[in-house]
């Protein structure tokens, strides 16, 4: 699961990831419920205006994985192009836990760096060199490595946004709670639900245009999904179809 936090956030927050000490705890393959030893996932985003077929190519991201199963780099382009718009690289001490993440702007122009430090009880502090730096973010995580909890603040503590999330036994995500300006406004609820393999089939709650089913198709030797598609309120196919290449590591 991917961060939340809106995109007023955007440069401070996008694509967090998560790290955690020993095996007990996840690595990202598993949160995003990939199986096999993947080396890199490129995932293509079609504009979609008549039904299922795919039309137009509108992006692909590519995430590359180490042989441990834990996000190195993430890199977003336009369409076909070589051109990268946005990418994220992420850097991990001997304990797999992460140290530094980076992100970088169109043509591949670095524009923030983040530090992290992680203390007993999971949660994250970090800061932004030299962009906004009086914001800060805080995660919070359970015993098995599931986020449970994040959100932002400025260095007085004045609170601005914050996320709860809620797991089933299998550790799939079943409800997020989204609260605005105070703890105690909540905006909106989303619930989810998912298919045996924990892919997300189905999202309720909030605002209608976040209320969707979702269908899978063509699947790998791995059991990974190659084909997604969203599935509206009014049963009408959304605007992307999702098609995927993964490639593993021998």
């Amino acid at each position: 699961m991917k961060s939340k936090l809106k995109p007023l956030f955007l440069i401070l927050l996008s694509f967090l990831l998560f790290s955690f000490v020993g095996n007990k705890h996840k690595n990202d393959l598993d949160k995003y419920h990939l199986k096999g030893r993947v080396k890199t996932c490129t995932e293509f985003y079609y504009y979609n205006n008549s039904g299922t077929q795919k039309n137009k190519l509108s992006s692909r991201d590519v995430d590359d994985y180490n042989s441990k199963g834990y996000l190195i780099a993430v890199s977003s382009y336009f369409g076909k192009s070589d051109t990268i718009l946005e990418k994220w690289t992420y850097l991990y001490n001997n304990r797999d836990k992460m140290i530094e993440e980076k992100g970088y702007g169109y043509n591949n122009r670095l524009t923030y760096t983040r530090r992290y430090n992680c203390d007993s009880n999971w949660v994250k502090l970090f800061s932004i060199d030299s962009i906004v730096d009086d914001w800060k973010t805080f995660y919070k995580y359970d015993t098995k490595g599931n986020m449970i909890e994040e959100g932002c603040y400025k260095n007085n503590m004045a609170f601005n946004e914050k996320f709860i999330y809620q797991y089933d036994a299998l550790d799939n995500l079943i409800e997020e709670d989204d609260y605005l300006y105070n703890k105690d406004s909540l905006t909106q609820k989303l619930f989810y639900k998912h298919d045996t393999n924990g892919n997300e089939i189905e999202r309720s709650g909030g605002h209608p245009c976040d209320r969707y089913t979702c269908k899978y198709e063509n699947f790998d030797k791995e059991g990974n999904w190659l084909r997604e598609i969203k599935i509206s309120k009014d049963n009408i196919p959304e605007e992307t179809i999702i098609e995927r290449v993964i490639e593993y590591y021998p």
